[in-house]
């Protein structure tokens, strides 16, 4: 963890430390359109999102849906998370850790994207 710091995120080191604390379990396959895509020997795969809600280098949301949407109909299982800083590193080893033990209850998960792209439809549209 220790390349991953508060401020904006590298996404060469975000891979180096979520592969790190991976393991073998999981390998690099490619760069996304706003991230990564790892992959294990079993055709699963987790998407990594970087600066998802970035205003000032944005992208058509039909263009990102359509990539992980394509990703979701060749992996067995996606897992997608959302990293831009430490704490949010550590929710994706928290969440990671309840997948693994098979406890995951995605009921309880609250959704911090949603939270940040609401924060900037406000910002954008309403003009808070």
């Amino acid at each position: 963890m220790a390349n991953i710091s508060s401020s904006k995120m590298n996404i060469e080191n975000i891979k180096k430390d979520v592969l790190d604390y991976l393991g073998n379990d999981f390998f690099f396959n490619k760069y996304l359109l706003r991230g990564i895509l790892l992959t294990d020997n079993f055709n699963n795969s987790i998407i990594i999102d970087n600066n998802i809600c970035d205003e000032t280098n944005s992208f058509t949301y039909n263009e990102y849906t359509k990539e992980q949407n394509s990703l979701m109909s060749v992996h067995n299982k996606v897992y997608r998370f959302v990293i831009d800083n430490e704490k949010d590193f550590e929710k994706f080893k928290l969440t990671y850790s309840h997948i693994q033990n098979n406890d995951f209850n995605e009921d309880c998960l609250k959704s911090n994207l949603f939270y940040r792209l609401h924060f900037i439809f406000l910002n954008a549209f309403v003009g808070f």
